[in-house]
């Protein structure tokens, strides 16, 4: 049993061996240089997420070490070239498909123009940035209860140019309560009982009847009221 376990310990490390054979020269090099090249990213440019593949060295570096010093050939995203600089003094060329992603705020319906956008109507995730647009929001309390001066689809990054600013009005602001029917038009004052933005509903105080009606926040100083 011991000389079996001997021959079958022997056996496997020689299948190993020849497994390990038919590796690509320089592949163990280039998983190092690619934790290397992947730490040097991350820690200059400004992306949450990268993916670094399908890395060509100009020549071998196996087991002389990792470079101490990284130079930019080729900014990424896309094909990036670097030099790397060795302890040696040895320079050595190394390429790199990396993509990079960053968060963005998505639409989750479509949507007309003047639509006031609320949390429910939005979702953040991981885009390339090669798909983003230029101006991509990538905060949600950015967007919430802007106004958009644009239809939009389903699943679309939201933009700068997409939204206009729709201010805050804060509980407690006196404002005109509106009754406006056919053939007459009545108006009151009122005090707002909730923050909101224009464009949406509130309760209202009527100061002079102290009762609480329901209204759409026309502008910062009106509510239409609705029975």
């Amino acid at each position: 049993m011991h000389r079996y376990g001997k021959r079958k310990s022997l056996a496997l490390v020689t299948v190993l061996a020849a497994v390990l054979c038919l590796l690509p020269a320089g592949a163990w090099a280039a998983r190092s240089v690619e934790d290397v090249l992947r730490s040097y990213i991350e820690a200059r440019y400004p992306w949450p997420q990268i993916d670094v593949r399908n890395i060509v060295l100009s020549e071998d570096m196996s087991g002389k070490g990792l470079p101490v010093r990284i130079m930019v050939i080729k900014n990424p995203p896309g094909r990036a070239v670097f030099e790397l600089r060795y302890e040696n003094g040895k320079k050595v060329v190394a390429s790199a498909d990396v993509q990079a992603f960053d968060m963005a705020q998505m639409s989750r319906y479509a949507f007309n123009k003047g639509h006031v956008l609320t949390g429910d109507d939005i979702y953040s995730t991981m885009v390339n940035i090669s798909d983003l647009p230029r101006g991509s929001i990538r905060s949600g309390s950015d967007i919430i209860g802007k106004t958009l001066t644009r239809a939009i689809s389903p699943n679309v990054p939201l933009e700068k140019s997409m939204l206009n600013g729709s201010p805050l009005v804060k509980r407690g602001q006196k404002v005109t309560i509106l009754v406006d029917a056919p053939g007459f038009r009545i108006t009151g004052t009122g005090q707002l009982l909730d923050n909101a933005f224009v464009g949406k509903y509130v309760k209202v105080m009527n100061l002079a009847s102290k009762k609480v009606i329901s209204g759409l926040l026309v502008d910062e100083g009106t509510v239409e009221a609705q029975f």
